[in-house]
């Protein structure tokens, strides 16, 4: 079965050595095969109910499917059902039928199933740091006890001779007195939590954490084994993973993040996943963001472009691997989600096994958490930094590898950390400016020398329309942004792709005009007139929260339009226009060029 035809089920290997194993949703394991994990846990659902349902509504439902409650996770209102084996597929068909529930998915599993390079190898090259340009960085931050990273995972050697003077305590728990002293919810959780046992020991049994934490932090200058990126900083265990089985539960991964974002971690690397999407996934990410988090996330091993989760997500820094030679590594995913990429092949780390506290080992899993070290580096060195700050510094400053500018592959390309903690002088603020447009007039949008990408949101009453749309088609408005460098030059080099967010007010959405997702929409506006079709095949529609987002691939005159009618006031009450990339230096500034919109609607 073709992995691609089944993206939504199948579940990818994070750390790849000599081959892949895969499971396929419907494929049963052979005996000869061993056993392959299913891509969903055979037993529970994952349910969010709408808001207004009392307590007795929701207990009558359940006793009605047969299902009991055995986990919650309040921070984002959803439960974890237990139903019968075998009837995942019809609970969920039966809770997404009943009006009063807002989604119910599976439980879905991510496995980073691995083999280590040579796992009793134990005079190696670390050449990692040194790709990334580390050792110059450590001249200008060294990451700070403070900064906490949670390595979500399958555990964190704790007592590991490189490790264990890293890892993260937890200042309100008193150990082993079996009260939750701090009031989390947690009791004893000192060194973190156990989420596939249930328990405070986040110890690792499968070696993958431990290979991930000694990337992102192993103590440095001890004489001992490898240089981590942000030694001085502090692990946070967060076991999600089964060790026995090598597989992780969505839920307990999403459960892994909440907590590490509860409890003080500021950035959480999470190099596993799969390809099936997760609202509730998702929603922990978020939470996550909106706490101040960075997250970065492995793009997984298959060499697709398929998007993989949860690196996919909008909030995760997706991150593909390289190898020493800065070329893509042959089983490196890619995409329009990859961030940034970093050294991926054959990387030297510390290890958990009964014979091995070292080993080389390959994989995004190992790419993903050199950008979380990195991430680390950069709130030791300002802890006034926002998270998209951090994002931003970390996209802007890689070196450009592959086409010129973002490209599928490298994203914005390897990490730098030198050049991310030399621009000390960048900051993110907001642009300001932006007026009523009319046929004839244009407006500005000034964004702040130093600024090295931003997120703008501006709101805006469409009026009026240019005076030569083709034939039938009506636009509303254009815009135009342009940004350029302190000097006051305009801006010529650029990172791709960058996406747009167009949001009404009006509440009926298919009177609106937009209500077509064919490229017969979209045309170019060459300065004087309109041609030509745009195609723009990363456009989508949301008729619920009335939403058309657009992923360009280029910098372009843009033109959305309409459908013949007579145009009326639309607001426009949402546009994001988010790009990043690098910047000719020593004057970083906005990365907008030249950007034409048009929005029509009917009354």
């Amino acid at each position: 079965m073709d992995g691609r035809e089944n993206q939504a089920l199948r579940v990818l290997l994070l750390v790849i050595s000599i081959f892949l194993t895969t499971a396929v949703y419907g494929a049963p394991a052979s005996a000869d095969e061993g056993s392959v994990p299913a891509p969903y846990a055979p037993d529970r659902i994952v349910v969010k109910f709408k808001e207004g349902l009392n307590p007795a509504q929701v207990a009558q439902l359940h006793a009605s499917q047969g299902a009991t409650v055995v986990d919650e996770i309040p921070q984002i209102g959803v439960q974890i059902l237990s139903v019968p084996p075998g009837q995942v597929e019809a609970k969920i068909a039966a809770y997404q039928a009943d009006p009063r529930v807002e989604y119910a998915e599976p439980d879905s599993i991510a496995q980073p199933a691995y083999e280590p390079d040579d796992p009793y190898y134990s005079d190696g090259t670390q050449w990692g740091p040194q790709k990334i340009y580390a050792p110059q960085a450590w001249d200008l931050s060294k990451g700070d006890s403070s900064v906490v990273i949670a390595v979500v995972d399958w555990g964190v050697d704790l007592q590991h001779p490189d490790l264990a003077t890293e890892m993260w305590t937890n200042p309100g728990e008193i150990a082993d007195n079996g009260v939750d002293d701090d009031g989390n919810g947690y009791v004893d959780d000192v060194y973190g939590w156990d989420f596939a046992n249930d328990d405070n020991d986040p110890q690792d049994d499968y070696g993958h954490g431990t290979h991930v934490g000694g990337i992102i932090a192993a103590a440095t200058d001890n004489g001992v084994g490898i240089a981590g990126v942000a030694f001085d900083s502090r692990i946070m265990a967060v076991k999600v993973g089964d060790g026995a089985t090598g597989t992780a539960r969505y839920s307990r991964i999403a459960k892994g993040i909440i907590y590490a974002a509860d409890n003080g971690a500021k950035v959480i690397n999470l190099s596993l996943g799969g390809y099936a999407y997760s609202s509730y996934l998702e929603s922990a990410v978020n939470h996550a963001w909106d706490a101040g988090c960075v997250l970065v996330g492995a793009a997984g091993n298959d060499n697709l472009s398929d998007l993989f989760y949860p690196a996919a997500y909008e909030n995760v820094i997706g991150v593909s691997a390289t190898d020493q030679n800065d070329a893509k590594a042959s089983w490196s995913n890619y995409g329009s989600y990859i961030s940034v990429a970093a050294p991926g092949v054959s990387i030297y780390s510390t290890y958990w096994n009964d014979g091995s506290t070292y080993a080389h080992m390959s994989g995004t899993s190992m790419a993903a958490p050199h950008v979380a070290g990195l991430a680390a580096l950069l709130f030791a060195q300002d802890g006034t930094r926002t998270n998209a700050t951090v994002r931003s510094l970390i996209e802007s400053s890689a070196d450009d590898l592959g086409d010129a500018g973002w490209d599928p592959y490298y994203g914005y390309g390897r990490i730098n950390a030198y050049q991310a903690l030399g621009t000390t002088s960048a900051v993110i603020e907001p642009a300001t400016g932006g007026s009523l447009l009319s046929a004839d007039g244009d407006t500005t949008l000034d964004f702040p020398p130093g600024a090295v990408s931003t997120t703008t949101t501006i709101t805006h009453t469409l009026t009026a329309a240019p005076s030569n749309p083709p034939d039938n088609l009506i636009p509303a408005n254009c815009y135009i942004l342009e940004g350029t460098d302190a000097g006051g030059s305009p801006v010529t080099r650029f990172s791709l792709p960058y996406t747009l967010t167009l949001r009404y007010q009006d509440s009926d959405w298919q009177e609106a005009g937009i209500n077509d997702e064919s490229t017969l929409n979209l045309y170019y506006w060459n300065g004087s007139q309109w041609e030509g079709v745009l195609p723009c095949a990363g456009c989508s529609l949301d008729t619920v929260n009335n939403e058309l987002v657009a992923v360009l691939d280029h910098f372009s005159e843009f033109g959305l339009m309409g459908q013949e009618g007579t145009p009326t006031s639309v607001v426009l009450s949402s546009f994001v226009a988010r790009s990043g990339g690098a910047v000719p230096r020593p004057s970083p500034a906005a990365f907008f060029r030249w950007l034409w919109l048009a929005l029509d609607s009917r009354g």
